[in-house]
C-alpha cells in the first residue's frame, strides 16, 4: 500500500525536480509510467481482500466460496471485454485478421538498410517505429527515452523538421548524432536544406500498411551526407575510419587504425553502467557532447570494447537471491513444521498476558 501510494505521488511529476538527481530516477523521464506501480499496488491489495472474504466464506459453506470466487471472476471478464470495445470505439482502432508485421520481410526499405556497411541510423515519423527494420531511430517514443533526448541543451532542435525544411542546427545535430538515413513522406530533391541523395522510393508493403498510407503515397528513403556515423574519429583524420565489427545491445566492438591516434566517439549515448576497454584493458569511458560514448586511442591499431555491467544489475541478483531463499525458508516451515510457528505464536501471547 505504501509503495503503490509512493508511486501514485511520484506519477504526478511534482517530485520529479528533487528525485531527478537521485541515482535511476534521473536517466528515464516520464513520471506516469509510475502509476503501473500504483496499478500493480491496488491489484495485490484487493487479491489480499477477496483472499480473506472467501477464506471467511470457506469456514461457513464449502459451496459458497467457490460461487463467490467464479462470480466475482465473470465480472471481472464481463468488466475487461466492455473496457476494450470502449477503447476500440473511442480510438477508432480494430483488429485485423493479418497483422502488418507479417509483411516486414518484404519491405525494401529493410532490405535496403540491411546491406549498409555499417550499423544505420535512421530519422523518421513514427518514433521508434523504424527500430522493426532492424536499425536504431530518431526520434524517440512518446516521453519513454532517455532524459538527452529531452534536454534542451542536448535533444534535436523542435519543431521536427518533417513537414518544414531543416535549420542548420538541425542538419548539424542529424549529423553529430550519426543519423545516416532519412525516410519521409515527400520528396527531399529539391530542398537545399536537406543534403541527402536518394537511394530508393515508392510502397514499402510493411511500413505503408502499418501508416496506413495509399499506394499512390510513396515513401522516400535517402542518405544523409556528411553524417559522422555511428562510430568516427572527433578529429578529421586521413586514416582511415574506424568500423563496427560486432554490435549488441549491451556490447560494441569497435576496430580503429591511426597513425597518430585521436578520440573515437561512438554515437551511442552514454549512461551508468557502460564500461570500455581497448585491447582488453580498461580504459577511461569520455562523455561527449553531453550523450555520446567516447574512449582516447593512442597511435595504432586498437580494438574498443564497450559493455554494458551495471552495478545495479549485481545488487538486484543479490537482493533477488536473499529475498528468494528468504521466501522458501518461510514456506518451508509453514508447510513442513507448522508446529515451530503455533509455538512461537503461544509464546509471545503468553508473555503479553504475563506482562498485564
Amino acid at each position: 500500500a505504501a509503495l503503490g501510494l509512493a508511486a501514485l505521488v511520484y506519477a504526478t511529476g511534482c517530485l520529479v525536480p528533487i528525485a531527478q538527481y537521485l541515482p535511476g530516477f534521473g536517466f528515464f523521464m516520464g513520471p506516469g509510467r509510475y502509476g503501473i506501480v500504483t496499478t500493480l499496488a491496488a491489484a495485490l491489495l484487493a487479491g489480499a481482500a477477496l483472499e480473506r472474504i472467501l477464506t471467511a466464506l470457506a469456514a461457513r459453506s464449502r459451496l459458497l466460496a467457490p460461487a463467490v470466487g467464479l462470480l466475482c471472476f465473470a465480472v471481472i471478464a464481463v468488466d475487461l471485454k466492455g473496457v476494450g470495445e470502449e477503447v476500440f470505439d473511442r480510438t477508432g482502432y480494430a483488429m485485423v485478421a493479418t497483422p502488418p508485421v507479417e509483411a516486414l520481410s518484404e519491405s525494401p526499405v529493410r532490405e535496403i538498410l540491411s546491406r549498409t556497411e555499417q550499423p544505420a541510423r535512421l530519422f523518421s515519423r513514427g518514433p521508434n517505429l523504424p527500430t522493426l527494420l532492424g536499425v536504431a531511430s530518431t526520434p524517440p517514443y512518446l516521453g519513454i527515452g532517455p532524459q538527452q533526448y529531452f534536454d534542451p541543451d542536448t535533444k534535436l532542435p523542435d519543431p521536427l523538421p518533417f513537414d518544414e525544411p531543416p535549420t542548420v542546427e538541425q542538419v548539424d545535430w542529424l549529423r553529430r548524432a550519426g543519423v545516416t538515413h532519412v525516410l519521409s513522406f515527400r520528396e527531399l530533391d529539391g530542398e537545399p536544406a536537406w543534403p541527402v541523395v536518394r537511394l530508393w522510393s515508392g510502397v514499402d508493403p510493411f511500413l505503408h500498411r502499418v501508416w496506413g498510407r495509399d499506394p499512390n503515397e510513396p515513401l522516400y528513403l535517402y542518405a544523409l551526407q556528411g553524417s559522422r556515423g555511428r562510430v568516427a574519429w572527433i578529429e578529421s583524420q586521413v586514416d582511415a575510419a574506424p568500423r563496427i565489427v560486432a554490435y549488441r545491445a549491451n556490447r560494441v566492438e569497435i576496430e580503429a587504425d591511426s597513425a597518430a591516434g585521436g578520440r573515437v566517439v561512438l554515437t551511442d549515448l552514454i549512461g551508468p553502467g557502460w564500461q570500455v576497454s581497448v585491447d582488453g584493458e580498461r580504459a577511461d569511458a569520455l562523455e561527449i557532447e553531453g550523450m555520446y560514448r567516447g574512449v582516447d586511442l593512442p597511435a595504432g591499431t586498437h580494438t574498443v570494447t564497450w559493455s554494458y555491467a551495471p552495478r545495479s544489475v549485481y545488487w538486484g541478483v543479490a537482493v533477488s537471491l536473499l529475498t528468494a531463499i528468504f521466501l522458501a525458508a518461510i514456506a518451508h516451515v509453514r508447510f513442513w513444521h507448522p508446529e515451530w510457528i503455533e509455538g512461537v505464536y503461544e509464546r509471545c501471547v503468553g508473555r503479553r498476558r504475563s506482562a498485564k
